[in-house]
């Protein structure tokens, strides 16, 4: 299927903005246990005892030793590392956020003005009709299939996807293409507020299946990913009012084959586990969750520095973009972010279409810093920066063609936001007009005055004979040659 010139495709993107004009409120306010934040929050500190290798990252002496007390969650991770030793840093992730037995995900709805976070489609429709308005492009330029499917993954709250197809279903001939649209998503208790959104009603639970065990950690996490196979399914549908269908699924996997996919991941890759690493003299070791009996810590666990190599140390770090670290870095490699990058790759590969991904993250690996996340295991987020270099190299060897990053700013303002505000201010009264005004800005400011437009990044990625898509660049190729 060949698709459009990119002069029809631009001629289309302004007669979207004017389209648009005729239609009818997310920074993320980030909790103390991200992972990427800095040395000393909430009196946490970091420091390494050289003495030994196992007492790395230890927090210091509290004034009040009394324990916390356990959860359902943390005694079933206190008696996993009990019974098998101490576990990934991904492993304890993985549990704290999705565990059916009190996974942070698992059981509360966190997003929005009453959760823990504020992302950018509750910060105003604008966000998600920009959206609606890209995809529509792009099912432009592959040339306007009859028939192609719509997958989202993590939709949160469902808020996205909502503005989503209340954008194009005022535009011609859009809907009357889509044969379904997908939802992925592993919370059950989010699949039933997003199902209430979108349909008016509960999401049916899916059928359950076996897929999707990781092995990487061992007998350990095996048995741990076995607790977790209710939270693989087949899909479970709803039909739209529009006469579409909506599957929700909690995994690729099970959406539709043979159609052109649309496919949007925002914030999605930033929630994938991560393994951690630090570099001794004489190579790169793990970081890993013990427990923590001590009675100078309120907390159940610690981290604790591998005495040599672990299978993950040897399986994720042999490559040579790991070599150029000095003795002392610390690193985070997402495997799982890897593999899903790759199922979005070959799927555009086979059966065509385009992805979007929007996230907190940055080009390369960071020297991060941690801060302590051992606090009340599923009470809090865990979150980590994408990695889009490493998403990057995943695309490519699927060979589908990933675009050069560009900011959350620079792609809304390309898209129009810019004028869709200026139509929704003269539709608005005082008190609305303040509050537009304040959703841009925060939607495509700097961080320095509590913006999302310079640290969320925005990658598109296309089969590689398809034309780059608009406002995007296609990454140089001596640029990927050398990654």
């Amino acid at each position: 299927m060949r698709s459009k010139p990119a002069s029809t495709v631009l001629r289309s993107l302004h007669a979207f903005s004017t389209q648009i004009r005729s239609l009818s409120d997310r920074a993320p306010l980030r909790p103390l246990a991200s992972l990427e934040k800095g040395l000393k929050k909430d009196g946490l500190s970091l420091s390494l005892d050289a003495s030994t290798n196992t007492e790395l990252l230890q927090p210091p002496l509290l004034n009040r030793t009394i324990k916390e007390a356990h959860s359902i969650l943390s005694r079933h991770i206190s008696e996993t590392i009990r019974i098998g030793g101490p576990i990934s840093t991904a492993q304890y992730m993985r549990q704290a956020l999705t565990h059916p037995l009190g996974g942070y995900y698992m059981k509360q709805d966190v997003f929005g003005s009453k959760g823990d976070f504020i992302t950018s489609p509750e910060i105003s429709q604008m966000f998600g009709e920009i959206i609606g308005v890209w995809l529509v492009a792009q099912w432009q330029a592959m040339g306007k299939p009859a028939q192609f499917n719509i997958v989202e993954l993590g939709p949160g709250r469902g808020t996205l996807m909502a503005d989503v197809l209340r954008t194009v279903m005022q535009l011609d001939g859009f809907a009357g293409a889509i044969r379904s649209v997908n939802l992925v998503e592993a919370s059950p208790f989010l699949r039933d507020v997003q199902a209430n959104l979108l349909v008016g009603g509960a999401a049916p639970e899916p059928k359950a299946n076996a897929e999707n065990v990781r092995e990487i950690d061992g007998p350990a996490e095996k048995s741990d990913s076995a607790v977790q196979q209710n939270l693989a399914h087949e899909p479970a549908s709803e039909e739209k009012r529009e006469g579409f269908p909506i599957h929700w699924h909690t995994d690729l996997d099970s959406v539709e084959r043979g159609f052109p996919i649309l496919l949007i991941a925002h914030e999605f890759f930033d929630a994938m586990p991560v393994y951690q690493f630090q570099l001794a003299s004489d190579g790169w070791r793990e970081i890993m969750i013990d427990q923590d009996t001590s009675m100078s810590s309120p907390h159940n666990f610690r981290f604790i520095l591998s005495p040599g190599k672990t299978k993950a140390s040897v399986t994720l770090l042999n490559d040579a973009r790991y070599l150029r670290f000095k003795e002392g870095s610390r690193i985070e490699v997402s495997p799982d972010s890897y593999t899903y990058a790759h199922k979005i790759g070959e799927r555009i590969k086979t059966d065509g279409g385009f992805a979007l991904i929007a996230d907190y993250g940055k080009d390369g690996i960071q020297n991060h810093k941690f801060v302590s996340a051992l606090s009340k295991p599923g009470d809090s987020d865990l979150t980590a920066d994408v990695d889009f270099t490493f998403l990057r190299k995943a695309f490519l060897e699927t060979g589908t063609k990933p675009c050069e990053t560009m900011t959350q700013g620079d792609f809304l303002r390309s898209m129009g936001i810019g004028q869709r505000l200026q139509v929704l201010l003269k539709m608005a009264d005082a008190d609305k007009r303040k509050d537009l005004a304040q959703a841009f800005d925060r939607l495509v400011g700097p961080s320095g005055v509590n913006g999302m437009g310079e640290i969320y990044k925005f990658m598109a990625v296309t089969r590689e004979a398809d034309p780059t898509p608009y406002p995007f660049i296609e990454k140089p190729v001596e640029e990927k040659k050398a990654q």
